[in-house]
């Protein structure tokens, strides 16, 4: 595999798996399955006439069950929200609309290491990506932080806490402080909210009761219910904003899947249903973590201080300095698929991304797999 490929390397190591087998902890899957209430819910409604087109903005009952999920965060006299087809088009609806609202060249920044989309939607649309900070940075340096903003005349700033891949959360006074440098500078803020749900210790906190018309946010329910492949997302805009990027939506996703919707929507009703998931789901994640945390570092693999999230990242134990190769040989010898940091961030080139949201039974066979590996390296 060479160091630098055009496409995804999540998607080059997800589809051998699906092409050769193996076990993948390279895509963002779940090894959980969704909870029974809601495919019990997706059952019945399906036999409902509820299989045209749902409104293009949502759901109604949907939309009004998410805004209350909100309403004590975020100011909705200010704020509308749209559904979307999963997070990513979320993502891509709200980049589009500022490249097209943008006069003049910018940049985008995010902190490093940065999520594909993040990096990978600025090449598309040839506008440079400034990665902020060293890959396992605990503290921001404001100060430094404004500086390249200004400098580098940085236009849009995406977010996440817990962060992917590095599962980093920020402070309720770090955002604050980007919240404040966003105003000031007239940066747009993206903020990537699907996460924020699957903390390890204490939630992750928005202040977003201070959000103005240069936010924006975004979330899905495809992590917290493990629906990957239902692909239902949403995003809150500021009214001012609203009109443009539904009208993107219009012309390009049209409208999310009506039956979904009406699964999720009848699902939530259920008093706590989604909590008692989400709070199963959570246990599961962080023992997931923990087990394979304790066995990477018995192998002197670094593992930074994570906090939350779908992933664990962590440094290859010296004198392992290639990802890309690492990847490439531990699936080829191995059977299990993990992502070359290098894919996150130029300077992570002894890096690699795990996904630890899988059952025990995988993890394990996944961790006897890389000691294996690593031993017949020594």
């Amino acid at each position: 595999m060479p160091e630098k490929v055009q496409e995804s390397y999540i998607s080059i190591m997800s589809n051998r798996v699906k092409q050769f087998g193996g076990i993948n902890l390279a895509q963002g899957l779940p090894g959980f399955e969704p909870p029974d209430q809601l495919v019990s819910c997706l059952q019945e409604v399906a036999l409902l006439p509820v299989h045209q087109y749902s409104p293009a903005t949502g759901n109604f009952a949907l939309v009004e069950r998410i805004k209350n999920e909100y309403r004590n965060r975020l100011d909705l006299t200010a704020f509308k929200l749209l559904m979307t087809c999963g997070a990513t088009e979320a993502i891509s609806l709200i980049f589009n609309y500022l490249h097209l609202l943008i006069n003049g060249s910018y940049s985008v920044m995010a902190f490093n290491p940065a999520y594909e989309s993040y990096r990978r939607l600025p090449e598309l649309y040839r506008v440079p990506f400034i990665p902020f900070g060293n890959l396992d940075d605990t503290i921001v340096d404001f100060d430094l932080l404004e500086k390249r903003i200004v400098e580098n005349h940085v236009k849009i700033f995406f977010i996440s806490s817990p962060g992917n891949p590095h599962g980093r959360t920020f402070s309720s006074a770090d955002i604050h402080r980007l919240l404040e440098l966003s105003l000031k500078h007239r940066f747009f803020l993206i903020v990537d909210d699907v996460y924020s749900e699957l903390y390890f210790g204490k939630p992750s906190v928005f202040p977003l009761q201070n959000f103005h018309p240069y936010c924006f946010l975004v979330n899905s329910f495809s992590k917290r219910f493990s629906i990957t492949g239902w692909r239902v997302g949403f995003l809150y805009s500021h009214e001012s904003h609203f009109s443009a990027i539904k009208n993107l939506h219009d012309y390009t996703g049209l409208c999310v899947p009506s039956v979904l919707q009406e699964a999720l929507e009848k699902f939530l009703s259920v008093p706590e249903a989604g909590n008692i998931y989400l709070s199963l789901l959570r246990n599961n994640i962080v023992e997931g973590f923990n087990y394979f945390k304790a066995g990477l570092q018995a192998l002197n693999f670094y593992i930074p201080p994570i906090d939350g999230g779908y992933f664990l990242w962590t440094r290859l134990p010296k004198p392992l300095i290639s990802g890309v190769e690492f990847a490439e040989e531990l699936y080829l010898q191995k059977k299990v698929a993990v992502v070359p940091g290098i894919h996150f961030s130029d300077d992570a080139q002894p890096w690699i991304r795990i996904n630890i949201a899988r059952s025990h039974h995988e993890l394990s066979l996944a961790l006897k797999g890389i000691t294996l590996f690593i031993k017949s390296k020594q």
